[in-house]
């Protein structure tokens, strides 16, 4: 479920800096990230 979430944060670059996000926007970016490199 995290993956999937994070592939989100990863194909919408504008949501992940527009919206907050409980842990922070740095939490996002990093997920984003994760979901890039194939969330290993």
């Amino acid at each position: 479920r995290l993956c999937e979430q994070s592939k989100n944060f990863a194909a919408n670059d504008v949501s992940v800096l527009r919206l907050q996000h409980p842990l922070g926007t740095r939490f996002k970016v990093a997920l984003a990230k994760w979901a890039q490199g194939g969330c290993k």
